[in-house]
């Protein structure tokens, strides 16, 4: 995708308008399309964040698909980890959420799809007695740093969404069934946001399914959302014949009883293996591609008269988040760049931080 400018910049920077971007956010975007040792030239059909054993990705480039993938575990010498002061594959550091935003910037236009499986741990109802977290208190015990962290990802992990919407693509977010993510406060902003774009009508779609229908070892129930409704064909019906299929039951948590008498859980380290896409699962993904990628909705349509780019970032407000996903360390990293060549008319625009 080339840089945006011009018109293209406009447009961009009124989407982002229109979709409550904060100031913030689209400072490091500007700051990062602006930074000379960014490449945008490849075009990406296909990305998977939080991809771990990357089977999805992997059966999207046997499709021929080209394909990017994020992880954590992705970190190329962990073994130093230490030395670097932020690391590129980790999105809660500056320079991991800056790459994150670059991968859907080399996207190709109008027609990509992310694929996000947000890290689910904090969210679950087995770690509820740690959390806090129900459906009417998805936030939590913040003064954990689990549930610190795992709320700075989710905000961040959302403005990710706004991005991809803005730019015309199709994101896929998949959480497992007891997961509280789908209350969060700016998920369910974010949600009516699209809804509010696209005239009031539908355009986030929420679809579950059981992952044994895609051969896995478990029969795990899973849900996603997403702003194409051909999601809801990942969804085969009814889960029946489990049990006499044979199938070897994987045990996935531990039931026992605490000190004061309550029924607790603990996950075993068969848990963690669930966790992993199937290949049924991503050659399903795969085959919905194509429909997926012609059918998003929720970008905001442009008006007759554009605005200039400068008048809709000057129009930013503070965004929707609850302040959890420290934005600001992100642009500061950006803004103190080398390579930042800032166009005359911008700079006064894009103070560095003190």
């Amino acid at each position: 995708m080339p840089v945006p400018e011009g018109k293209d910049l406009d447009a961009l920077m009124y989407r982002l308008l229109r979709m409550k971007c904060p100031k913030v956010l689209a400072s490091i975007i500007l700051c990062l399309l602006w930074t000379t040792t960014v490449d945008f030239n490849e075009e990406y059909e296909m990305l998977e964040f939080f991809a771990g054993a990357g089977n999805l990705s992997r059966y999207m480039k046997l499709c021929g698909r080209r394909t990017g993938s994020l992880d954590i575990k992705y970190q190329t010498n962990p073994s130093k980890k230490s030395a670097f002061k932020s690391d590129p594959m980790d999105i809660l550091s500056p320079s991991g959420f800056a790459v994150a935003l670059a991968c859907l910037f080399k996207c190709r236009p109008d027609r990509f799809m992310a694929m996000f499986a947000l890290k689910c741990a904090s969210w679950t109802a087995i770690n509820s007695g740690t959390s806090n977290r129900a459906p009417c208190a998805s936030i939590g015990f913040d003064e954990y740093p689990s549930v610190l962290e795992a709320n700075a990802l989710c905000e961040r992990t959302i403005y990710l969404l706004v991005v991809v919407v803005c730019l015309g693509g199709v994101f896929g977010l998949e959480q497992p069934r007891l997961s509280n993510f789908e209350f969060y406060p700016m998920f369910l902003e974010f949600r009516g946001l699209c809804y509010e774009v696209n005239g009031g009508s539908s355009a986030v779609w929420r679809v579950g399914w059981w992952m044994a229908h895609y051969q896995s070892l478990s029969p795990k129930r899973h849900y996603a959302f997403s702003n194409s409704q051909v999601i809801q064909k990942l969804d085969h019906g009814k889960l029946s014949g489990w049990k006499k299929k044979g199938k070897e039951k994987l045990q996935t948590t531990i039931q026992y009883q605490s000190a004061d008498g309550k029924r607790c859980f603990k996950g075993t380290a068969a848990l963690r293996k669930t966790e992993e896409y199937t290949v049924q699962f991503g050659r399903c993904l795969a085959d919905l591609y194509d429909e997926m990628v012609i059918s998003p909705c929720g970008q905001p349509k442009l008006p007759c008269l554009l605005p200039p780019a400068q008048e809709s970032y000057q129009f930013m407000g503070q965004g929707f988040d609850l302040g959890y996903a420290r934005l600001n360390e992100v642009y500061s990293y950006l803004r103190r760049g080398r390579n930042l060549k800032i166009p005359p008319g911008w700079s006064h625009l894009l103070p560095k931080p003190e």
